[in-house]
């Protein structure tokens, strides 16, 4: 993988990627105690969450003993050597992400309608 030189949190990652399925997240407390809370949805994908339910909790478990603060690739020498510049940026590729897991939970939900189908004709 190369770097953008561009630096991103956990947190704007979640508020992209939920924002691009249609919920608006709302974050409550402050360090191990931060919750990702649904403000409001607009997108009938979500049909099973409600507002107030809590999306996103951190679970110090997964804490690393030597959690540096701040990372940043850099893509200097890639530039230098290949010519190379990305040509997605963050925002484009956390929404590709998420139409992506869309399009997956679309096909598993074919998927199982067309098993109900085909159990309920069998029997």
């Amino acid at each position: 993988m190369i770097a953008t030189g561009e630096s991103h949190s956990v947190r704007e990652f979640v508020d992209i990627a939920f924002g691009h399925a249609g919920i608006e997240m709302e974050w409550r407390g402050t360090g191990p105690e931060e919750k990702g809370i649904i403000r409001s949805l607009a997108s009938p994908l979500t049909s099973t969450l409600k507002v107030g339910d809590v999306l996103v909790e951190i679970d110090p478990r997964y804490f690393r003993p030597t959690e540096v603060e701040y990372l940043r690739g850099d893509a200097k020498k890639a530039k230098e050597k290949l010519g190379w510049e990305p040509k997605v940026r963050f925002r484009e590729l956390v929404e590709m992400m998420v139409e992506a897991d869309i399009k997956e939970l679309e096909e598993m939900k074919r998927c199982q309608d067309l098993v109900r189908k085909l159990t309920t004709n069998k029997e």
